[in-house]
This record gives C-alpha cells, sequence and structure tokens, in this order.
C-alpha cells in the first residue's frame, strides 16, 4: 500500500510541474484607440511576472502581432511610442498554456 502511494504522489508531482510549465501563444493587433487605425512597427514587450525574461516583437504592418510558443504565465505587456505621440501602454495579461490567448492593444494618444 506504502508503494502506491509513492507512485500516486509522484505522479500527482509530475501533472503539477508539468502545468506549471506550459506553453502558449499570443497574438492581436495595435490600433489607435480614437479612430481604430491600425498601428506598424509598434515595439511591444512582454516581461514574464514570475520568471522575469522578457520577450519582444513589433506589430506587422496590417498592425497585428504574435508571440508563439511562450512559457504560460502573467505577463507585464508593454508599448511605448514616444517618437509617434501615443502615451506609454501597460497592462498585465496572462496567457494560458495550450490554445492562443488574443489581446488587442488600443494607443490613446498623448495630449500633453
Amino acid at each position: 500500500m506504502l508503494r502506491v502511494s509513492v507512485v500516486v504522489s509522484c505522479l500527482a508531482l509530475v501533472v503539477v510541474a508539468t502545468a506549471q510549465t506550459g506553453r502558449g501563444s499570443l497574438t492581436g493587433s495595435v490600433s489607435i484607440a480614437w479612430n481604430a487605425m491600425r498601428v506598424s512597427n509598434a515595439p511591444i514587450q512582454m516581461r514574464h511576472k514570475e520568471s522575469g525574461a522578457v520577450v519582444r516583437t513589433a506589430s506587422a504592418a496590417d498592425g497585428r502581432y504574435l508571440f508563439a510558443d511562450i512559457p504560460a504565465g502573467v505577463y507585464e505587456m508593454s508599448v511605448a511610442m514616444p517618437c509617434c505621440g501615443y502615451e506609454p501602454f501597460r497592462v498585465d495579461v496572462n496567457v494560458g498554456a495550450g490554445p492562443t490567448t488574443s489581446f488587442d492593444i488600443s494607443l490613446v494618444e498623448n495630449v500633453a
């Protein structure tokens, strides 16, 4: 009986470890808040809140972006485009393991 409980406990640890190390993807678009015009070449950074790992990309010509096969977890997403008159954008995004998560970014013009 002791051997069975040890094996079950080990299997449970493997399942928990696998769930915590899953991978996922994040996709979406970057647009201007007031007119929904898509923004190309927007620099997007994601920092994994637990590990501190950073991944970066830029939106394509059609405003779309993709972070493929990244570790699942909560990320601090940011977009900074002071050159173009937009307020810095920052939000926490949860990337789940498995299916692709979608999140659209809406930039607000800097009125100062």
